[in-house]
């Protein structure tokens, strides 16, 4: 079986296979690539199909990384600088390896890097990266998250302690979660609820660094603003790659977990789990108060 059919066949296939918990799927992976993809960095003969499968199968594994484990993610980026630099020796140039390259730079926060690249790159001559501020006394081992206000500069800051009482946080960004918020916000008890929790409403750190898109959903729905996190290994117990889900915490420790977004069900699902936890209160006709 040749590389590229090995990436098609077993990581592609892998990949696909979403009721595989990611920790699962990231390690089906990485043993491919290990035993099949690194290898061919110490041959001479690869062949361009073999570098292009190289390539991809390093920028897979940097996607999946990026979600947890991100302290390995470097290793994969090298790999993809390496093969994207032996797939143009051999005269192959595509603009998507320009582009997921860069991608990859913005997700693991080498924003430096990721400006020299496009610098370097015409394809990439219209991308620009904002300037960002740091909070004083910002710890990046500490979780963190990018604020995006409506005009000014993006500020990185740590996340308020959420070690005592009643925190949510919910892993958001995509249309799903879109409407999750509409409906939350909606419901004057819940939004309620979630500003008790000073709930937090965080991308995760996709392949771009999109801040318009973060400004018109902070426009759209003000009480449920949306931020952007700068790394996932310091939050610990967090599934970054799954969108939208509710986590409920209690003095620091995971007390509910709500993923997916079917309205009537997920609303009736989360005013149970806030009422266990005296979020809200249940009048004596049974409906949900503040």
């Amino acid at each position: 079986m040749s590389i590229s059919e090995r990436y098609r066949v077993e990581m592609l296939a892998v990949n696909k296979q979403h009721r595989i918990p990611i920790v699962e799927r990231t390690q089906r992976l990485e043993r491919s690539y290990l035993l099949h993809f690194a290898p061919l960095f110490s041959r001479s003969d690869a062949s361009a199909e073999e570098l292009q499968a190289l390539y991809d199968g390093a920028s897979m594994m940097a996607a999946y990384t990026g979600y947890h484990r991100q302290s390995e993610n470097s290793r994969y980026i090298e790999d993809m600088t390496k093969a994207l630099r032996l797939l143009r020796a051999r005269g192959v140039d595509k603009d998507e390896n320009v582009r997921g390259m860069y991608g990859a730079l913005l997700s693991s926060r080498r924003f430096d890097e990721a400006r020299a690249f496009a610098a370097a790159e015409p394809s990439l001559s219209k991308e620009s990266i904002p300037h960002i501020d740091r909070q004083p006394g910002f710890d990046s081992r500490r979780p963190a998250y990018f604020e995006v206000p409506q005009t000014g500069d993006v500020l990185l800051r740590n996340a308020p302690e959420f070690s005592k009482g009643i925190r949510i946080i919910v892993v958001s960004g995509c249309h799903i979660a879109h409407d999750a918020a509409r409906a939350i916000t909606a419901d004057e008890s819940l939004i309620s609820a979630f500003a008790r929790a000073q709930a937090l409403w965080l991308a995760p750190p996709e392949r771009n660094f999109d801040v318009e898109e973060i400004r018109r959903w902070n426009a759209e729905i003000p009480r449920a603003p949306m931020r952007m996190v700068f790394s996932t290994e310091p939050w610990r117990g967090i599934d970054f790659s799954g969108m939208p889900t509710f986590y409920v915490f209690r003095d620091g420790k995971q007390i509910a977990k709500l993923s997916g977004w079917r309205e009537v069900e997920s609303l009736a699902q989360l005013r149970t789990v806030l009422r266990e936890v005296g979020l809200l209160e249940v009048s004596n006709e049974g409906s949900a108060l503040k």
